[in-house]
């Protein structure tokens, strides 16, 4: 659920709680799979901030890479799937490949 008004800049917030993990658990298992985000406290959150119920994503890196709306979709599938309860280790495996491979599709500008 996006929790930071919109997204009409370059980052917003998503609180993660209804996916059963706290901001900093989202940040790590995402860490992992080679997704970067930061954790994040949401408006009216009762996690410590050290926790926290949300993540921040930015889209810098996306844009830089010239990932369009369909590869934005691609990425949002790729978060929800690696924070859904109970992956297991293949899934996040497999996610961690797909994550990999859509960055080979669209190396970094130089």
């Amino acid at each position: 659920q996006v929790v930071s008004g919109g997204t009409d800049n370059h980052l917003f917030s998503l609180n993660v709680m209804s996916q059963g993990v706290t901001g900093k658990q989202a940040e790590d298992k995402l860490h992992e799979v080679g997704i970067t985000v930061n954790k994040n406290l949401i408006p009216f959150d009762t996690q410590p901030a050290q926790q926290g119920s949300g993540i921040r994503i930015g889209t810098p890196a996306v844009c830089s890479r010239g990932f369009g709306p369909t590869e934005a979709v691609e990425v949002a599938k790729l978060i929800d799937r690696a924070l859904r309860p109970g992956q297991s280790a293949n899934v996040l495996e497999e996610v961690k490949t797909a994550a990999r491979a859509l960055c080979e599709r669209f190396p970094i500008y130089r």
